[in-house]
């Protein structure tokens, strides 16, 4: 069974990026239908135009794919753009859902090798209890790869994705007697060594340990935010009664 998540993206957008969940674990089921707006009209791309799919998980591997180019193996391409109407389809592949937390993602605009524009959205992977089940996260740039001559251009794109993010990663445990609210309960962190500032993105790693406390309190959902510097944990259902052991993984970047 196919689900598919219908999302706009506008090309000069600015402030709160969208955000597309999923559960981790979720492969070739999951599509991101994208239409494309520029100043809130519709933008079809030019048929010279090709979208590049890129994504950057929280424990620092990635993924890309790219409308020009199919996996041999499986026999089709993972990143289609709609002739009729311009809509830009992206299929969800196994690496995208395997780490916790918040991806870093875009569809790159690309005419002539040289990108036009690069527009950021947020994949937000949730806990899965069936971890067993679970693929290791790793990169993932089949389809680049799959073609004979794109290599020296993949390790191009990789070492521009890899250079403009610095990431830090660490593991701190959050006392329960330090939450405060009332659904969302929320609790401030710090890191320990680490200078936090606006441009800081952060993701929480978790383990069944975690999932075992989330569950045993009635918590669904937990997440980090960076508000001006300050890091603040939230969790959603039910306020955890036992400390926990988490990591974080924290990337500094010249935008979020």
């Amino acid at each position: 069974m196919d689900y598919s998540k219908e999302i706009k993206l506008e090309i000069n957008a600015t402030g709160e990026l969208p955000v597309v969940r999923i559960k981790q674990g979720d492969a070739y089921s999951r599509f991101i239908i994208a239409t494309l707006t520029k100043d809130g009209v519709d933008y079809i791309p030019e048929s010279d135009v090709q979208v590049q799919f890129r994504c950057q998980k929280p424990d620092g591997h990635g993924v890309m794919e790219y409308s020009t180019y199919e996996d041999t193996e499986l026999g089709r391409k993972f990143v289609i753009i709609n002739d009729e109407d311009g809509t830009i389809s992206v299929e969800l592949v196994e690496q995208v859902s395997t780490a916790v937390g918040r991806c870093r993602c875009d569809l790159c605009l690309v005419k002539d090798e040289h990108i036009l524009s690069s527009i950021p959205f947020v994949i937000d992977v949730v806990a899965s209890p069936d971890i067993a089940s679970l693929a290791v996260s790793s990169d993932d740039f089949r389809t680049l790869m799959n073609t004979l001559g794109e290599f020296d251009r993949l390790e191009d794109e990789v070492m521009s994705l890899q250079n403009t993010i610095q990431y830090r990663s660490g593991s701190l445990t959050i006392p329960a007697s330090g939450w405060t609210g009332d659904d969302p309960y929320t609790q401030n962190i710090t890191v320990s060594g680490y200078t936090v500032t606006a441009r800081t993105k952060a993701d929480l790693i978790g383990d069944e340990t975690i999932i075992s406390a989330m569950q045993s309190c009635g918590a669904h959902t937990m997440f980090i935010v960076n508000n001006n510097g300050t890091l603040t944990v939230k969790v959603v259902g039910g306020k955890p009664t036992t400390n926990l052991r988490v990591g974080v993984a924290l990337v500094e970047t010249s935008s979020l």
